[in-house]
């Protein structure tokens, strides 16, 4: 009798649980609609006549992977857009023209909901660029806002202290990731919106869920009843990477949606180019591995990778740019060298693009990570990065077993006719990356501060003479060299040549 009734309280109280957290529930919901709603009102009632947009303006994009240091300061992109909005179709087409040192580009891509293509010639092309950029047009503060308030999922978070001033965080659930909305308590116009999802653009994709944070700022009334931000700064973990501001706009210009219009065989063939890339870069592994020397396999790719055989395991020198091309490498080295195990994984670059595959190396048991000693606390942020979404080989290992090992000077990894030689570089640009010596073969392995000619001459002599001024210093014997983006091996006595003719 006295179990039947603990039973009943704890049912009942198990009831009013449940019935206080689902009133908790509504409550929320009902708290984030208003919320939402009150900042639609703040944002204008203009907004209900407007039909397309036309935004002019200027920026610049940071090239976070790609500066001498990840924490900057960093290499600026200039960029300058024309964005044209047809909000009735939910289509748009941004025209960019973007220069990075000598190098320069002027794409035109056009948005039909998440689906993307390019304009070339009037003829659309099936691409996956401007991935980053679709998800800010789908979550400017119009788009933002309209989808808040139509999904079932749109919460009250809570009360919060933002840019020094009172906010309140909303949340919903846009094709699934989940969204934040920093609404200023004083004004209810949105400061921010937030994002985690997979960014795959630029290199990104290395970070697994990226949080991506789009602040808005510098305010203006575009027409009656429409205010609008001119200003959007956009950061990826943090990471300060973009900053447009619009100084032209029209409300309501005349649009030639047709023309706006992907047609459904280039969504298709859009669909496809993920896939096809990753068969392609299947292929190459699979053929690739040419022996540059006895035990020594040279696989050539968009990141080099020199896959070495000694007495007792295997060295890697560099993992390339994605868990899944590493996934590829070591398959490729079990089929070339069967039987041994992998020991060693050498990364002379700090670049996104140069250590992104290291997750899948890192989950082999036992393996030694050599590096850069100042790469280290990159390192260790990738290889704790949360791949919740699309889950690599490291993120399904429970007990990880690799070891970081930093290269402050010299360090000599292996013994017999395939020992080698690590060098850090004391240079300026070269500041994250080392050489990788072989003193039996004189072969050196260069890193990425090496890069060939364009158009005939070195586009960056410093780097160039940077390789020359570093083999010189350490006396290293070199008679042929490669570096992270050659084809071949090059020959030493071409390089002296050049430096000594152009740059001493």
């Amino acid at each position: 009798m006295h179990s039947r009734i603990k039973t009943r309280h704890v049912a009942v109280a198990l009831l009013v649980f449940v019935s206080l957290k689902s009133f908790s529930q509504q409550n929320a919901h009902q708290i984030a609609k208003t919320l939402i709603v009150q900042s639609m009102q703040a944002m204008g009632a203009g907004w209900d006549s407007v039909k397309t947009m036309s935004l002019d303006g200027y920026g610049y994009q940071n090239q976070i992977d790609e500066s001498e240091r990840p924490e900057g300061p960093y290499i600026p992109i200039q960029i300058q857009r024309n964005i044209l909005i047809d909000i009735a179709h939910n289509t748009s087409q941004v025209v960019q023209t973007t220069q990075s040192y000598i190098f320069g580009v002027t794409d035109t891509t056009v948005f039909n909901g998440d689906e993307i293509a390019t304009k070339a010639g009037g003829t659309f092309v099936a691409s996956q660029n401007g991935v980053e950029l679709r998800d800010e047009l789908n979550l400017s503060p119009e788009i933002a806002l309209k989808k808040a308030l139509g999904s079932p999922h749109l919460t009250y978070l809570k009360d919060t202290i933002y840019q020094k001033a009172n906010h309140s965080i909303v949340s919903f659930r846009d094709k699934g990731f989940p969204v934040r909305i920093f609404l200023n308590k004083e004004t209810s116009l949105i400061s921010a919106i937030e994002i985690t999802k997979p960014f795959n653009q630029d290199f990104s994709g290395i970070w697994g869920d990226i949080k991506k944070t789009i602040i808005y700022s510098f305010w203006m009334v575009l027409s009656k009843g429409i205010h609008y931000p001119l200003q959007q700064d956009c950061y990826l973990n943090n990471y300060y990477k973009t900053s447009f501001l619009v100084d032209k706009w029209k409300i309501n210009p005349a649009i030639n949606s047709e023309a706006l219009q992907i047609p459904e065989d280039v969504k298709e063939q859009s669909k496809q180019l993920v896939g096809k890339q990753n068969e392609a870069f299947k292929q190459q592994v699979d053929k690739g591995g040419k022996q540059i020397a006895p035990g020594i396999w040279f696989i050539n790719g968009l990141c080099n990778t020199t896959v070495v055989e000694q007495p007792d395991g295997i060295v890697i020198i560099e993992s390339a740019f994605s868990s899944f091309y590493s996934d590829l490498i070591i398959a490729k080295v079990h089929a070339l060298i069967p039987g041994k195990k992998i020991k060693t994984l050498i990364s002379t670059s700090d670049a996104w693009l140069h250590i992104g595959g290291m997750r899948s190396f890192a989950a082999i048991p036992g393996i030694k990570i050599y590096h850069p000693t100042r790469n280290q606390p990159l390192l260790e942020k990738l290889l704790k990065a949360p791949y919740k979404t699309e889950p690599d080989v490291l993120a399904k290992t429970a007990n990880p077993s690799y070891t970081l090992n930093g290269v402050t000077d010299t360090l000599a990894v292996g013994t017999g006719s395939n020992k080698m030689v690590m060098y850090s570089y004391k240079t300026e640009t070269g500041d994250r990356q080392m050489m990788v010596y072989f003193p039996q073969h004189k072969l050196l392995y260069t890193s990425d501060l090496y890069q060939g000619k364009y158009k005939g001459d070195y586009w960056n002599k410093q780097i160039v003479w940077e390789v020359y001024h570093s083999i010189k210093t350490r006396k290293i014997d070199v008679q042929h060299f490669y570096a992270m983006h050659s084809r071949n091996l090059l020959d030493f006595k071409d390089l002296e040549k050049d430096v000594l003719a152009d740059m001493q």
